[in-house]
């Protein structure tokens, strides 16, 4: 017997064999523990902008704001006149108007009594001075025609200012006018039924007349 187990103490280890087959899969472990916050990532780009929104209401009024700097200051004026036009006589600028509303002449006869008050028939330079002319007729009910003082006596067609024998610069003829009609009109006035717009007529006819003077 103890020879024998001497023998099996003396034999040598064989050699590993095969490794055997997987077995089945366990039951699932317990979750672990959470671990370290990571690094903060790079920031994305920018997105598209989005929609406008809509409007707010208005909101209340500030405050009001300081005072400005004073400006420079502007250029010197015209030197201011004083007319006296003396009764009877509307003043526009630094003219004097006579409205004769109350006798009715020629036009030549019209034109020696504006003369005798020391001025001359009406002289209508712009649209300002027409529009107060007109404004002041259409307060007459009465009014009709009124003569001024335009004439085309030397040339027919080619009407000057009795005043100053001068061009006229400014003109308010109706339509169609002047025309002369029947070859014996040759003085102007403004004729009421044409909203007081000027008109060539007869010189011998008998109207209200507005006189001017400086």
């Amino acid at each position: 017997m103890e020879i024998k187990a001497r023998l099996v103490k003396r034999v040598s280890k064989g050699d590993r064999g095969l490794t055997g087959l997987v077995g089945s899969t366990g039951s699932r472990g317990l979750t672990g523990n959470k671990g370290p916050t990571g690094d903060k990532g790079q920031n994305g780009e920018n997105g598209n902008p989005g929609l406008n929104g809509e409007h707010g209401e208005k909101g209340t009024k500030g405050d009001k704001g300081l005072v400005g700097n004073k400006g420079p200051i502007g250029d010197k004026g015209q030197r201011a006149f004083t007319v006296r036009c003396g009764s009877g006589w509307e003043q526009l600028m630094n003219g004097c108007y006579y409205f004769q509303f109350q006798s009715k002449k020629t036009w030549n006869d019209a034109t020696i009594d504006c003369h005798n008050m020391g001025g001359f028939l009406v002289k209508i330079d712009n649209a300002f001075e027409n529009w107060f002319l007109k404004s002041y007729i259409k307060t007459d009910k009465t009014a009709g025609d009124v003569w001024i003082g335009a004439h085309d006596f030397v040339r027919e067609g080619s009407f000057v200012w009795e005043a100053d024998n001068t061009q006229l610069t400014y003109t308010d003829w109706y339509p169609g006018e002047p025309n002369n009609s029947g070859n014996k009109e040759d003085c102007a006035c403004m004729n009421s039924d044409l909203t007081y717009k000027w008109n060539d007529n007869s010189c011998s006819k008998t109207f209200y007349y507005i006189c001017e003077k400086h």
